[in-house]
């Protein structure tokens, strides 16, 4: 961000083009979409933020509002693999082949005209009920056929930093076994903390499944344990005899295996991020209901760090309501200013025109 000048008025922004600096200066508002990590990094160096965390920084107060906080995330268990004894799943080595790429190609059908996830489901856990939120879900199944292929442990750790290692062990019986897996997400909050986000790179403490009374992690088990019940002991999975498999978790196998305990540590060892970061400029605190920085002139945000609350489901549909919102919002506001200026303006050749008669 550019100078927010003394009335607090955004002007333009500042930035960096193959190592030269640059500014583009906004002729009316300078909208900030940069995602939950990059929106409050730039109101934070453009002086809007925690007072003291800014004055750490040697940045100046333009505005002190609690700009980084209120990180709220999916986590997701991994339940996997259901073995299946009808080959049904995909395969990589089996069925990604140069035929079946010209059906996709040409027809639009095949293996490769699904994304893997074939399911979704929203469940309202027991922890909701007991809160009068029974019609509000708070538990998301999503599941997915695929062949636990060679290469699954590497491309497993690398996207969601687990360890390579464990998930050989976990996965080396049954490579090439056609396979279903679960990714069980909770919709509750697991609110996070967020450090010297005004660095280069932001440094993120997400604290999973560390609040109070631990209602995340048992909202997590209860949907582990649904998800067990749906597959295996429905009659659609049943009849391609699927089963979970009885091999232990690396670094839960002292604990009696479908147990509470158990599931517990699967949960905490093999639960991953969705990649949903959301609330950081939270509107109320940081944002107002027209999506502008509060105490602060001609700067609106408009991405998914304006949420309060995360969604239960993915996020990518509220964050394009939100975009879709935030233009509609800025639309019909220019288009007042400018009917309002053109009053002025006809009111004073009015006005100039009578004077001139006389």
């Amino acid at each position: 961000m550019d100078s927010l000048q003394r009335q607090c008025g955004a002007i333009g922004v500042s930035f960096d083009r193959h190592g030269v600096p640059k500014t583009a200066y906004a002729s009316k508002e300078v909208i900030i979409s940069a995602g939950t990590v990059g929106t409050p990094k730039l109101l934070m160096l453009s002086g809007v933020g925690p007072r003291e965390h800014l004055e750490e920084l040697n940045i100046p107060v333009v505005a002190d509002l609690p700009v980084g906080e209120n990180l709220q995330d999916h986590i997701a268990v991994y339940l996997s693999p259901f073995l299946m004894q009808v080959p049904r799943a995909t395969f990589l080595d089996r069925d990604i082949t140069p035929s079946s790429f010209v059906k996709w190609f040409t027809t639009g059908r095949g293996q490769l005209s699904s994304t893997g996830c074939e399911a979704s489901g929203l469940i309202s856990s027991e922890f909701a009920k007991a809160r009068g939120e029974g019609s509000w879900p708070d538990i998301h199944l999503f599941l997915y056929s695929f062949t636990v292929f060679r290469t699954a442990a590497f491309y497993l750790g690398k996207a969601f930093s687990l360890k390579e290692d464990e998930l050989t062990k976990y996965y080396q019986n049954n490579i090439g076994t056609d396979a279903s897996h679960v990714i069980v997400s909770g919709r509750d909050p697991i609110l996070g903390d967020t450090l010297n986000w005004a660095y280069d790179k932001p440094i993120i403490d997400p604290r999973y499944l560390s609040d109070p009374g631990d209602l995340d992690l048992k909202v997590l088990l209860e949907g582990v344990k649904k998800s067990l019940l749906l597959m295996e002991n429905t009659t659609a999975f049943g009849e391609l005899g699927v089963r979970f498999t009885d091999v232990k978790l690396p670094g839960c196998e002292h604990l009696e295996f479908r147990t509470d305990p158990y599931w517990e540590c699967f949960i905490r060892r093999y639960s991953i991020t969705l990649h949903h970061p959301v609330g950081t400029a939270a509107m109320g605190s940081v944002v107002d209901t027209d999506l502008r920085v509060i105490g602060t002139k001609n700067l609106r945000v408009m991405d998914s760090s304006i949420q309060p609350v995360i969604v239960t489901t993915n996020t990518q549909a509220s964050a394009i309501m939100i975009g879709e919102k935030g233009s509609h919002m800025l639309i019909k506001y220019w288009k007042k200013i400018q009917l309002e200026e053109q009053k002025i303006y006809q009111k004073a050749v009015l006005k100039k025109s009578k004077w001139n008669k006389n």
